[in-house]
């Protein structure tokens, strides 16, 4: 059965990405919430992290890759709110398996994915936040 689920999941997956009509980015997110996950895409293809995903471990590039695909699905679906919703759909756990996505960085504990890219948002908007 699970095998089969993923199957599906697979062929519904690369029919998304295939498919034309409604742009891979949706109009209606601001340019905040594109900026904000744009620059969580490029931190995850850029760390020296290993990701696990369905008990096995993935490099950035493979995780970068992977969350991209459910990214373009999500969006083809419906318009992303705000950089949370994105982490909470795209990179918290497996929609196959429902399994927790973890890193794993040199030099730090193993943590969710989600915590740790909630962490980073924070960062983020912290430096981009106007000066005064």
């Amino acid at each position: 059965m699970l095998r089969l689920l993923a199957c599906w999941f697979g062929l519904v997956a690369m029919l998304v990405v295939a498919l034309p009509g409604k742009p891979a980015l949706a109009a209606d997110e601001s340019p905040a919430t594109v900026g904000e996950i744009a620059h969580l895409m490029a931190y995850i293809r850029t760390s020296n992290c290993e990701f696990l995903r369905n008990s096995a471990w993935h490099s950035p590039e493979a995780a970068h890759d992977h969350i991209t695909k459910k990214l373009k699905y999500i969006r083809y679906r419906d318009a992303l709110r705000d950089a949370e919703q994105f982490i909470e759909l795209a990179a918290t756990r497996s929609s196959m398996t429902g399994e927790i996505y973890q890193v794993r960085c040199p030099g730090v504990p193993l943590q969710d994915c989600s915590r740790w890219l909630l962490d980073e948002l924070s960062r983020y908007r912290k430096s981009a936040a106007p000066k005064r």
